[in-house]
């Protein structure tokens, strides 16, 4: 429902695990894109 491609999602939360663990509001899957970078 947030339009993310969910395996791309997971892969790159468990890349990034310890920023993840530092902000996790910013990697809410309504926030991802933005946090990232990427545009639908």
């Amino acid at each position: 429902e947030a339009g993310i491609n969910v395996f791309e999602y997971f892969t790159f939360l468990q890349r990034e695990k310890d920023k993840v663990k530092t902000n996790p509001e910013e990697y809410l899957p309504w926030n991802y894109r933005e946090t990232v970078g990427t545009e639908k």
